[in-house]
């Protein structure tokens, strides 16, 4: 009796946990917390923040969602979808930023990639393509820019410190030293940016310093580049940012793929052992029929 409550036990932890994983599989369905559902950009979608979404979707989202309304998306499970069809558009703004915030196998997360104004304008690119969507009212921080801001960037070789000033842009077209304005320090990868710090407040000055981190791999020279944007959350600052190359990485020299000799590559630089095998292949196939022929002749002079 003992060992069938044991055995019960067992399988009832055992189903339990298969439909926990299966929840979690990559084929299971989205779970979107409500309050999420409901959360609006801070900022209004203007087409310059579609623009901006739009250089952000072809870097890190066509090579699986495609071209927007063709269709054209990657053949994976779960089907990544295309932003432009009615099932994608049906779908609250907080929803999609919330799936592209935290992704799910096989999509990737992307809170470390892009900043939370990013996402927005990723989330704006995707409704331009819905001619009935009227945006949500903003949320605080208004939906225009009451400030015009620019920024300007050096790197301190020795101290491997990034100083950004921050000013704004008076009436009279003057720059003024702007306090406690958040700014966020980005590099540039290949597949998008990459965070290298949390937005930091302006000082008194305006100014706000970030230390390097070193390793960071460069081109030849070592040269990498950076972003600094403004990132206080309320849109009230706009989108400006400014880039810097520094040679503050460390220098890598890639070999191309075709470099050296492999399956992949021309005729010329294919491995040796394939070319040997190709090559007793051919003779040994031409060996035979040339015996088979000869065999032939022999039967019929027979």
């Amino acid at each position: 009796m003992r060992t069938k409550n044991l055995l019960l036990i067992f399988l009832l932890l055992f189903s339990g946990l298969n439909l926990r994983v299966f929840s979690q599989a990559p084929g299971g369905t989205w779970v979107v917390p409500e309050t999420i559902k409901g959360k609006v950009s801070p900022f209004k979608f203007t087409p310059d923040i579609v623009k901006q979404g739009e250089t952000l979707y072809q870097r890190n989202c066509k090579a699986c969602h495609g071209d927007p309304g063709q269709n054209n998306f990657a053949k994976l499970v779960p089907e990544p979808g295309d932003p432009a069809g009615a099932k994608f558009q049906k779908q609250k703004d907080g929803e999609i930023f919330f799936k592209i915030t935290e992704g799910k196998t096989p999509m990737p997360s992307f809170k470390s990639i892009l900043t939370e104004p990013d996402r927005w304008s990723v989330v704006a690119y995707v409704r331009s393509f819905n001619k009935s969507y009227v945006q949500p009212v903003p949320g605080q921080g208004g939906a225009v820019a009451t400030k015009e801001v620019k920024l300007e960037m050096s790197y301190d070789s020795t101290k491997r410190r990034v100083t950004v000033l921050c000013s704004e842009v008076t009436k009279e077209n003057q720059l003024k030293p702007l306090e406690s304005a958040g700014i966020q320090l980005l590099l540039v990868r290949y597949f998008g940016n990459m965070t290298l710090s949390e937005p930091k407040l302006t000082d008194n000055s305006g100014r706000v310093r970030f230390a390097v981190p070193a390793g960071i791999p460069g081109d030849a020279a070592g040269m990498i580049t950076l972003i600094a944007k403004v990132n206080d959350g309320s849109g009230l600052l706009g989108d400006a940012e400014t880039t810097l190359k520094a040679t503050a990485g460390v220098p890598i020299h890639p070999v191309a793929l075709n470099a050296q000799r492999a399956m992949w590559n021309t005729r010329d630089k294919a491995p040796i052992w394939l070319t040997l095998v190709f090559s007793v292949s051919l003779v040994s196939v031409w060996g035979i029929i040339f015996y088979i022929l000869f065999a032939i002749g022999r039967i019929r002079k027979a």
